[in-house]
């Protein structure tokens, strides 16, 4: 059973995300962990409805329909922490109960602000280890209240290091069959001196139609540039986290990146197996 987790914190751009995780865990079988955390009072009744979603979605008649959320088999735990810090929160439920994604909703935050209040999806990503569908807050995303239709036509996959770029595709793939997507446009990009693995295609096993793409200068911008002119539905990419003094300070350049798009981004540790 694949379990998504999703930490939530009750906002708009929560929501979102949200919408996203239940799609990932409505591919049965799966499983759902809607996690918040607080430091007053919340009820599990504050947190996303997941029936009144699948109501509306056409996958349960009503709320209270046990049969039809027999039928979907999916398991749905809602936890509200105390913790008081999010990232140790979630870790600390992740090291007990380990998830195969993980749903975020980000603020980008940037600039002074980014000083001032750490990031907790970054944090989450970095320390985490888990691949992560994120989804930046006031970015409608490829799944769409309507039905909880998915729209995911056209993906951009910039490609560094062989390894990461294979990491990528094998997060992708998973993510287009939990989604149900048949095939799609994978835009591919190197940047500079970046060469496409030969096997890159394999990883998509049929389910992608490439185009690829080159770029000059710095890495962040291309992908930015990209995203931008081909009006792509979602970014994958791979990533070593933080690994010298410039990471540390500005982020990874998949941070980087998460910070400046308006789109959906699948960051993905680059431990997975290739």
């Amino acid at each position: 059973m694949t379990h998504i987790f999703h930490p939530t914190d009750l906002t708009e751009a929560g929501a979102t995300a949200f919408r996203h995780a239940l799609r990932l865990a409505v591919a049965a079988p799966g499983k759902l962990t809607i996690l918040h955390v607080t430091d007053g009072e919340a009820h599990r009744s504050d947190l996303p409805g997941v029936r009144q979603a699948l109501v509306e979605w056409g996958l349960l008649r009503h709320p209270e329909d046990e049969e039809g959320l027999t039928a979907l088999r999916l398991a749905v735990r809602k936890v509200i922490s105390a913790e008081g810090d999010p990232v140790a929160a979630c870790l600390d439920h992740l090291i007990r109960h380990p998830a195969q994604w993980l749903v975020l909703g980000t603020g980008q935050r940037t600039g002074t602000d980014r000083l001032l209040k750490a990031s907790v999806a970054e944090g989450l990503m970095r320390k985490s280890r888990v691949p992560a569908l994120v989804v930046p807050a006031g970015v409608p995303g490829f799944v769409l209240p309507d039905k909880g239709r998915v729209a995911l036509h056209r993906v951009l996959l910039p490609v560094g290091p062989p390894a990461l770029a294979r990491t990528a595709g094998i997060a992708l793939h998973e993510l287009l069959q939990r989604c149900g997507v048949g095939q799609v446009e994978v835009h591919t990009l190197t940047v500079g001196e970046a060469t496409l693995p030969a096997d890159l295609h394999d990883r998509l096993n049929g389910r992608a139609i490439f185009v690829h793409h080159h770029a000059d200068g710095d890495v962040v911008d291309a992908i930015a540039a990209a995203t931008d002119r081909l009006a792509v539905d979602l970014v994958a990419m791979a990533t070593e986290g933080h690994d010298s003094l410039g990471d540390a300070v500005w982020g990874s350049r998949a941070e980087q990146v998460l910070r400046r798009l308006r789109t959906p981004v699948v960051i993905v540790p680059s431990q997975l197996p290739v």
